[in-house]
């Protein structure tokens, strides 16, 4: 279904934690996470006594692809998990980053039509590498980011999307840490009956992996970036809409990870992933689900041990939305982590989910967020991680052109048997539009781990100037907002 927007009034929720500017490639312990861009603003809301449908008809939203829940509750967003702080490595792993904004296909709520933004940002950093004595140091950098995104129409029904991006950073002095990353994706929504949906996406991603900041690589001053590629493809089946009582969900994933450089062989490995889901929607409000998945992870060179394991995890949850401004999502269950070697013991623990949204007023939006999950590990005396986040972000707009955004996290990386790292990440942006199309950033951002194994102790402060272009192209498909059924929520 297609719906036109009768109304320039917009809202725009927070869906990263700066979306002040854009093309931040984050790789997440072999992950990548893109999206943050230059277009977050809270603006005025639908009319106070507009009906429901003429408030999805005013509501104009922009989110990238990955922060929209396809099932229940689809305006329970959380931003990207990392600090914006230009990283090129965030602190939370890649599993905790799918576990806040899992995977989806092509963006349902969103434009059609091209967007590109080009960024760039002079920054100063502390300590971007660790001197030889141990002490801290400091160094400047310039990254150069770009980020070209199309999303269209199939007889009117059919979304996609395609998308690349690129993004390079240049040091000074700490050379050795210069960076390119690149990144391609597709994906497409087929609305392919009343109660069929299917979603089905595709990435290749040629990344860098920065030192010290994931609890799965080292403080090693000698060596550059790990270099890898990173190839994903998958999809899902939903039968059921929204509006329906029951809905149920199939879907797989196949992630191929490999690493190119500072002999990291035994890093490479395959994800198999199947997962399902069963929801009982009680209203249009109300929605409780039953959540299954297996993960198969094979390590391509088991050079010191067979780290290849099995995840198996279930989890009940339940979605609320009680306002037009308030969503909620809470999963919690059991996971557990076989190892195929006998040398290792097996794990299991809780896992959780929570995600809040609400928007206040027209000028401001709130997330809190919280995960806990496992992460790879190749530590032979720890081959698993716990870990767990929590976290807030907060945007707001002063004036139509001016707007302010900070974000605070913190995450428990448990390495069982090694040690455990308490991460502190936070910081704050302001920004501001010169033009609709031109905006000016400042951004002070910070990355503290203590551990109880000193040597792995980390501290970062980043200062960041950032540009961002974003020009406006004429939309091939007209001025179009895509819902669609099950987002509709009974209006049909």
């Amino acid at each position: 279904m297609e719906v036109k927007a009768p109304s320039p009034l917009r809202i725009r929720a927070a869906t990263g934690f700066f979306r002040g500017f854009s093309v931040s490639i984050l790789i997440v312990g072999g992950g990548l996470s893109t999206g943050l861009r230059a277009d977050t603003a809270v603006e005025a809301p639908p009319a106070d006594g507009a009906t429901e449908e003429q408030r999805l008809e005013e509501l104009d939203t922009d989110y990238d692809t990955r922060y929209v829940d396809q099932l229940t509750l689809p305006r329970v967003v959380a931003p990207l998990v990392s600090s914006v702080s230009l990283e090129a490595t965030a602190p939370a792993g890649r599993n905790t980053q799918d576990n806040i904004n899992p995977p989806r296909g092509a963006n349902a709520q969103a434009n059609t039509g091209f967007f590109p933004s080009l960024t760039i940002s002079a920054n100063r950093r502390s300590n971007p590498a660790r001197v030889a004595d141990g002490e801290d140091d400091t160094d400047n950098s310039v990254r150069i980011g770009l980020d070209l995104r199309y999303r269209g129409l199939v007889n009117d029904r059919h979304i996609y999307e395609l998308n690349a991006s690129t993004l390079s950073e240049s040091f000074d002095t700490f050379t050795s840490l210069d960076s390119d990353n690149s990144q391609i994706g597709a994906a497409i929504t087929l609305d392919m009956s009343e109660k069929l949906k299917t979603d089905l996406y595709a990435s290749y991603a040629d990344l860098e992996d920065s030192r010290g900041n994931t609890a799965t690589r080292d403080l090693d001053i000698d060596e550059p970036n790990d270099k890898f590629t990173d190839k994903t493809v998958g999809g899902k089946i939903t039968l059921g809409r929204r509006t329906n009582p029951i809905q149920i969900l199939l879907g797989a994933n196949h992630s191929d990870i490999d690493f190119t450089n500072n002999d990291q062989g035994q890093r490479d490995r395959v994800d198999e992933r199947i997962f399902g889901g069963l929801y009982l929607n009680l209203g249009p409000k109300t929605s409780l689900f039953l959540k299954g998945s297996r993960t198969d992870v094979d390590y391509k060179e088991n050079v010191s041990g067979e780290f290849d394991s099995e995840n198996n995890e279930i989890v009940l949850g339940v979605g609320w939305e009680p306002s037009f401004s308030t969503s909620v999502l809470l999963q919690a269950g059991n996971i557990e982590k076989s190892f195929k070697d006998s040398n290792f013991e097996d794990q299991d623990g809780d896992s959780y989910l929570g995600k809040f949204t609400w928007l206040p007023s027209r000028f401001t939006s709130l997330n809190l967020y919280m995960s806990q999950t496992f992460e790879e590990s190749i530590d032979l005396n720890s081959p698993v991680i716990k870990s767990a986040l929590s976290g807030i972000s907060l945007n707001h707009s002063f004036t139509e052109s001016f707007r302010g955004q900070l974000y605070l996290n913190y995450i428990e990386d448990d390495l069982i048997n090694v040690r455990q790292d308490e991460i502190s990440d936070y910081g704050i942006g302001l920004f501001y539009d010169i033009r609709r199309w031109l905006r000016l950033g400042a951004i002070w951002a910070r990355t503290e781990r203590n551990s109880t194994d000193p040597i792995a102790d980390y501290d970062s402060d980043l200062f960041s100037l950032t540009l961002t272009l974003k020009p406006k192209i004429e939309n091939t498909f007209g001025d179009h907002n895509i819902h669609t059924r099950e987002d509709l929520r009974g209006l049909e």
